[in-house]
């Protein structure tokens, strides 16, 4: 074998090493700062250690040996052919057997590479999948990049080949042995990784906002990094309102969300009426059919502008009748007085009376969102029991929030009675892929999960590169089905640096068909 294969062999084993280094760190959920600082040594060791290479061989003469060495003799030499450690009648230090050492790595960790890209790009189907359509929705790029962003990020939108105004509508239709029948044909919006920061103008949120809405979803879910930057808040309060779900939207925080204020941030996305899932059970009884008319065209003043909180109770939760109520917020209790008539909400006493306004902390619907429709939360403190609807057999959806690794709170979903009945269908937000484990030990049906920008830059022939996961490029994107779970990754929307590459930009929506099993 040729020289220049065996050292490109081993240059594909030394980045591949430092690459995976980089993106396990992104997918821990340590404090940013030692993020930053580790993501900076694996970046100067990924360039630096070749460069140091190269020069230290130029140094010591071996600049036209190299190529007219025995390979061995790279590695280790002997009698007077050392190669690159010319210590004739010396035995090997420390440093050289390192040398050694990290250069067999190196060769070790490319094969594992190449079996790796061998192994994912095997055929495999996710059963039930019906249909894919893909649609191109580019938004006027003109109107678009003329807006507020900076000159530099308008010459980025501009830049040939970046294509993170290229808006793609992923249109999947999945057929899901445990979808209740009732729930034949729910269609559910995914948005993931927004990352409102100015560097991307904010027509362009708007023009997605319009999208999504012309699905007529029945639900909207954001799966983490939201908002970014602290100026953007009053955008996201403005835009986000405008989404219409008939059964709401709902979100999760991601690691971005740790830039800011993050309570701040929850609530200004909840006064846009968005729900608030993260570490968080929330069950909405599907009291009519899927394919019912959009938007109702009589919908209760009561549920217009409300959200009614499921009658449970426990130490430290919420819902004690109206008289005075404890609400438990992630900042603590405080104490609420409310006029009007009382009423102990027990475990088993149904629906209770209290209305939950949008503007609290603990759920909300704006008049947009079709905010008609019951629905029951819990914290990861409470005991969780099923309302009397959902006892008669009414079907539902679970919705569980898990914004590990960078938020501890984890939704005790032991806690739910019925979480296994066939009338319930259970729906997971998560901000990364990796939490497929999880979901998979509890028996979630369908996780939603971003994060990983489909790697946002795909080289030809090999794919993303970069994908800040603990299993890699595995789940960069698209719907994956590991028994009991169907994953399905977003390429999200837009990202810290707007550039993209063979990676659009994506709105998916998922119409549910029931499976043979459907209850």
């Amino acid at each position: 074998m040729g020289k220049i294969p065996i050292i490109f062999w081993l240059l594909v084993g030394h980045v591949a090493i430092w690459v995976t280094l980089y993106n396990r760190l992104h997918s821990m959920g340590i404090p940013r700062r030692l993020v930053v600082i580790g993501s900076g040594i694996a970046v100067a060791f990924l360039l630096g250690m070749p460069l140091m290479g190269g020069w230290l061989l130029v140094q010591g003469g071996l600049r036209e040996r190299l190529l007219d060495l025995p390979f061995p003799s790279l590695l280790a030499g002997s009698g007077n052919r050392w190669g690159l450690f010319p210590l004739e009648g010396k035995a090997l230090s420390w440093g050289h057997w390192a040398a050694v050492a990290y250069l067999g790595l190196c060769g070790v960790q490319a094969l594992w590479v190449l079996v790796r890209w061998i192994w994912l790009r095997i055929p495999r189907s996710v059963p039930g999948v019906r249909r894919v359509v893909r649609q191109s929705c580019d938004p006027p790029r003109a109107a678009i990049i003329d807006g507020d962003s900076t000159p530099l990020n308008r010459w980025l939108l501009r830049l040939a080949g970046n294509e993170s105004l290229h808006l793609e509508l992923t249109l999947v239709e999945l057929e899901i042995p445990r979808l209740p029948r009732a729930l034949d044909g729910v269609r559910v919006v995914h948005l993931s990784d927004l990352h409102l920061s100015g560097r991307v103008p904010r027509r362009y949120f708007e023009y997605v906002v319009s999208v999504v809405n012309g699905q007529e979803p029945d639900f909207v879910f954001l799966t983490g990094d939201i908002v970014e930057k602290e100026r953007c808040l009053p955008w996201a309060k403005e835009v986000f309102s405008e989404f219409r779900a008939r059964y709401g939207c709902y979100f999760v925080f991601g690691n971005h969300e740790l830039r800011l204020d993050v309570g701040k941030s929850r609530k200004v996305l909840e006064q846009a009426g968005l729900v608030d899932l993260g570490g968080r059970i929330v069950e909405v009884p599907m009291l009519g059919p899927p394919q019912a008319e959009f938007p109702p065209k009589e919908a209760s003043s009561v549920f217009r502008d409300q959200l009614f909180l499921a009658g449970v109770t426990a130490p430290g939760g919420f819902g004690r009748g109206l008289g005075g109520s404890e609400k438990q917020t992630r900042e603590g209790k405080e104490k609420t007085s409310r006029s009007g008539e009382s009423g102990e909400a027990g475990r088993n006493s149904g629906w209770c009376s209290e209305p939950i306004s949008r503007e609290s902390p603990l759920v909300g619907f704006g008049h947009r969102h079709g905010g008609w429709q019951h629905a029951t939360i819990w914290t990861d403190n409470q005991n969780a029991n099923i309302p009397p609807a959902s006892k008669n057999n009414v079907p539902r959806v679970i919705l569980v929030g898990n914004e590990r690794p960078w938020f501890p709170e984890l939704p005790r979903v032991e806690e739910v009675n019925g979480w296994d009945s066939p009338g319930s269908f259970r729906i997971a937000l998560s901000h990364t892929p990796d939490q497929i484990v999880w979901a998979r030990a509890v028996g979630i049906d369908l996780l939603l999960a971003g994060h990983l920008h489909g790697g946002q830059i795909r080289l030809p022939g090999i794919g993303p590169i970069v994908s800040p996961s603990k299993f890699g490029v595995r789940y960069n994107a698209g719907l994956f089905f590991l028994p009991p779970t169907l994953l399905y990754v977003n390429r999200g929307l837009s990202a810290r640096l707007p550039l993209r590459w063979n990676s659009k930009p994506e709105v998916a929506s998922l119409i549910l068909r029931s499976g043979v099993g459907g209850y």
